[in-house]
């Protein structure tokens, strides 16, 4: 595969490549003004004026070792995988009702198509395999306009819920292909070959022990993986160095993880291209909302 181009212009408005750069150091950092903010909260639900539950997220967002149980297992099977595909299940039909009010023409502007520029960057290279996998799709319409504009490339959607094909019937185009069920199963069964694989909002609600297996079992079956992250730091007492974070311990949010991916994909033989922490301005992004992004080269 060539080497991918690190500019241009995009045909759809709203998407444009980006130029790979990496932070040497990665801080999600909080304005100044936010560590006022956060200080009179503070004072305020001491003396108990707390609004929206300030001083509870303060005390538990971040829980030191406290995490669900599908984020502690090197592998699902039984009874958590079932729990873990109906709970995908509801989640894909929470997140289609949200994305179906968002007006197509601001899709780009979503948190959910903040990766797809360096997506975007790697697309304008030459492509060996012309296939690009999804792992952890869900409702794939931040997915569609770079479908829409390369249509000669083919994605594999990958996802648990069993319905994964129905509920994206109304957004499917014919270089779409849908995956139910285990992403890690079925990559590790699979001869198939890719240019690129994406995680966009899947390695945090992954174990460290998956991500370790996902990682390995990718190193000979794409080029490329990007992926892109959110930390959302409202409630820390201050910036967080991402850097920091040990490679295996990563910061606990009980329902997701913060994992160090520098020091990740480093040690699984990869090596950054990209790598950065971008703050949400997108339509759809809450208070202090970053977006983890990277690409890897296996």
């Amino acid at each position: 595969m060539g080497a991918p181009q690190t500019s241009g212009t995009a045909l759809m408005p709203g998407i444009a490549a980006e130029s790979f750069h990496i932070e040497r150091r990665l801080v999600l950092r909080k304005p100044l003004i936010e560590h006022f903010n956060c200080l009179i909260r503070d004072i305020a639900s001491s003396v108990g004026f707390d609004r929206h539950d300030w001083a509870h997220n303060r005390k538990h967002y971040h829980t030191p070792g406290e995490m669900n149980a599908y984020l502690k297992i090197d592998r699902l099977g039984g009874k958590l995988l079932q729990e873990v595909m109906e709970y995908s299940n509801s989640m894909l039909l929470d997140y289609k009702k949200t994305m179906m009010k968002i007006p197509e023409n601001r899709v780009p502007e979503t948190v959910q198509s903040q990766i797809m520029p360096l997506i975007k960057t790697l697309m304008l290279g030459d492509l060996e395999h012309k296939r690009i996998a999804d792992i952890g799709c869900c409702y794939v319409q931040a997915d569609r306009p770079l479908c829409q504009e390369f249509p000669a490339v083919h994605w594999d959607m990958m996802d648990f819920p069993p319905n994964l094909k129905e509920e994206n019937r109304d957004i499917a185009l014919d270089n779409m292909t849908f995956i139910s069920g285990y992403p890690l199963e079925y990559l590790e069964k699979s001869t198939t070959m890719y240019d690129i694989v994406v995680f966009n909002r899947t390695l945090g609600l992954i174990g460290l022990e998956q991500v370790h297996a996902y990682l390995k079992v990718l190193k000979d079956k794409t080029r490329f993986i990007v992926f892109g992250e959110a930390c959302k730091i409202l409630f820390e007492s201050g910036n967080l160095d991402v850097d920091e974070i040990p490679e295996n311990a990563p910061r606990s949010y009980k329902s997701f993880l913060v994992h160090n991916y520098r020091k990740l994909f480093e040690s699984a033989g990869y090596r950054l291209l990209h790598y950065d922490g971008q703050l949400s301005t997108q339509v759809n992004a809450t208070p202090l909302y970053y977006m983890i992004r990277g690409v890897a080269h296996a």
